[in-house]
């Protein structure tokens, strides 16, 4: 029912029914059963259903269930959003304290912005959480994202299985590496700060 609801309020001509196929979806999302990284695929879907900030502010209050570095990352783009800075934040705050995996330098940058941001009753106790797990972050780089979310860089075409790859000459694997990384550019693409396979050429790896 998700993505038929989707395709329902998506249509200009269903307009009188966008707010209701959006809340509905978000809803269905909450209650399925799809891994966290599913689940934030299918609210960054959503995302485009939303037309203001209380529409907005939902998906992200869901997406601070998904407790992945990705929905992290991803609800923290709006916390520049002054009508979005509340609801960005919780989710970040929720996302890293039911983490406790994701650390880092960019984590302790995010957290540091989230305390700067959070108010409201509430907001004392969910800083001073916050607080405290900063305290206790392990130190050290922490998670290093494979891909920048912008253009393939750090990726090149698959040349062959490991096996066969470790057995060939320097010479033909330079050359073999060189056609790889031109069928995978024709075969690969970033798609709103996704990796979208084209459906024509082979796997890519790091």
């Amino acid at each position: 029912a998700i993505n038929e609801l989707y395709h329902i309020g998506i249509k200009v001509e269903n307009e009188g029914f966008r707010e209701s196929a959006l809340k509905a979806s978000v809803k269905l999302i909450g209650q399925s059963e799809f891994p966290d990284d599913q689940l934030l695929l299918q609210l960054r879907k959503v995302m485009d259903l939303a037309s203001n900030s209380y529409e907005k502010g939902l998906v992200l209050r869901e997406t601070g269930k998904c407790n992945t570095y990705l929905a992290l990352k991803y609800a923290a783009g709006y916390m520049d959003d002054p009508s979005l800075q509340q609801a960005a934040a919780g989710a970040v705050s929720s996302i890293a304290l039911s983490n406790k995996s994701l650390f880092g330098d960019d984590i302790k940058a995010l957290l540091t912005k989230v305390l700067n941001i959070l108010t409201g009753p509430e907001s004392e106790y969910q800083k001073e959480a916050l607080r405290k797990h900063l305290d206790a972050m392990p130190a050290g780089p922490g998670f290093l994202p494979l891909f920048n979310g912008k253009d393939l860089t750090g990726w090149k075409g698959l040349v062959e299985n490991p096996i066969v790859r470790s057995a060939m000459k320097p010479a033909d694997l330079a050359r073999a590496q060189i056609k790889a990384d031109e069928i995978m550019r024709n075969g690969w693409k970033v798609d709103k700060s996704i990796l979208v396979f084209t459906g024509e050429g082979e796997n890519l790896c790091t």
